[in-house]
């Protein structure tokens, strides 16, 4: 199809997802913020923005169409966005593969018929303002529509031990650990799991420190199923009718823990 559209709650690795993907694909990788947009934004111009930020995340945008060739252009965040402005890509997501743009001043056309040219949004169910995120019928016609929630059902323990990998170089122990090879962090992760003693672990660690290396990945842990707790609660609630809550919905956007 003409569009990828990614939907999930934060932290499931869409954007990660998609800059590898443009890295192995050999496409420059133009990320529009669509929080810096805001709602009221509903033109490509960026003299029309009304603050900075909108305005170079609108040149960033019209940069990637004068590239043309060899990019891939990703929307994040696009719960954010008036959906009046992402019905402005409804002609490049279909077989016209044109666009109406402003770049320098002047406003162009944009044939990208046989160009290497992706176009990439992703969301999440809830808006800011707490409600549902709707996408525009004929934007949602014109994507392949993938929840990353589902896909990642059959990979769970990867996915759930993956939020443990991406934390490794926030943390001055974990990156101690997994110094000598990451296969001490998947045998010390068995070991806080199984509640067994870590005895295999490849490097010179002393005791005293291979008992702090079990407490921080302990608590690492302990933090990671909270995280996956509020993800399924905002999954379930996202996927519900309103028409059938007892309850008020879960449209909590993400989890800071302190």
């Amino acid at each position: 199809m003409g569009m990828l559209l990614l939907v999930s709650p934060p932290g499931y690795g869409k954007t990660t997802l998609m800059e590898y993907m443009a890295e192995r694909m050999g496409l420059v990788f133009m990320k529009i913020n669509g929080p810096s947009l805001g709602y009221d934004i509903v033109s490509t111009d960026p003299a029309e923005a009304k603050n900075a930020g909108a305005r170079q995340e609108l040149e960033k945008l019209n940069l990637a169409l004068e590239m043309g060739d060899n990019v891939m252009l990703y929307l994040d965040d696009i719960q954010h966005c008036n959906p009046e402005f992402l019905q402005k890509f409804i002609s490049l997501a279909d077989g016209q593969r044109k666009i109406e743009g402003i770049y320098n001043g002047e406003s162009k056309t944009y044939d990208l018929r046989s160009k290497r040219f992706c176009l990439v949004m992703a969301g999440n169910p809830y808006t800011e303002s707490g409600e549902k995120f709707k996408i525009p019928d004929m934007l949602a016609n014109r994507s392949d529509t993938y929840n990353l929630g589902e896909i990642s059902g059959s990979k769970t323990d990867l996915f759930d031990l993956s939020l443990i990998e991406n934390a490794l170089m926030s943390n001055e122990y974990l990156t101690r650990l997994t110094q000598p090879g990451m296969e001490n962090l998947y045998e010390l992760y068995d070991c806080v799991i199984t509640d067994n003693p870590a005895d295999n672990l490849k490097g010179n660690f002393s005791s005293n420190e291979i008992s702090d290396f079990r407490a921080v990945l302990k608590n690492t842990i302990m933090v990671r199923n909270t995280v996956l707790k509020v993800n399924k609660e905002y999954i379930s609630s996202a996927a519900m009718s309103d028409d059938y809550r007892n309850e008020p919905p879960f449209k909590l956007q993400g989890l800071t823990v302190i």
